[in-house]
């Protein structure tokens, strides 16, 4: 079973802004795989910044209530999992200091593991991922509980 997460975004940075954040902080030269799909690969994850389809785009808003403009798909190699979740958290905390819009970030495509809306960054309570080490890894005030 692949370990996947899809972060939502309600962002003015363009798709190549989020890259090069990614890249960044998984030490990948961002402009290597400029090649129309803006993939990454590092540090136990890997994945692509997109815009999402309409279909996606509807569901967000009338599930969320907010308007997802880019997509960031990451997928954990599960045989690097704690390399791999440590990434994933250092990679949010990167994104979210450098952009203040609504985000989610989903689980396999169905749990809601970390939501902000309007500033208000809430963690889900008991999410394996948030254990105290990766969450000193995040700069920004959160609370962790029901998203």
């Amino acid at each position: 079973m692949a370990i996947e997460y899809t972060l939502h975004l309600d962002s003015d940075a363009s798709t190549l802004d989020l890259h090069e954040i990614i890249c960044a902080c998984i030490g990948e030269d961002s402009g290597a795989l400029r090649t129309g799909v803006l993939a990454f690969s590092g540090n136990g994850i890997q994945g692509t910044v997109y815009v999402p389809d309409d279909v996606t785009r509807r569901f967000i808003r009338e599930d969320f209530s907010f308007d997802v403009r880019v997509q960031i798909g990451l997928r954990l190699d599960k045989f690097e999992l704690e390399r791999a979740q440590k990434t994933l958290v250092r990679c949010i905390s990167e994104i979210i200091r450098a952009d203040d819009g609504d985000m989610m970030l989903s689980f396999n495509g169905d749990l809601v593991v970390l939501r902000r809306t309007a500033g208000d960054l809430v963690l889900r309570e008991g999410f394996g991922v948030w254990t105290a080490e990766r969450l000193a890894l995040l700069e920004t005030p959160y609370r962790v509980g029901s998203v």
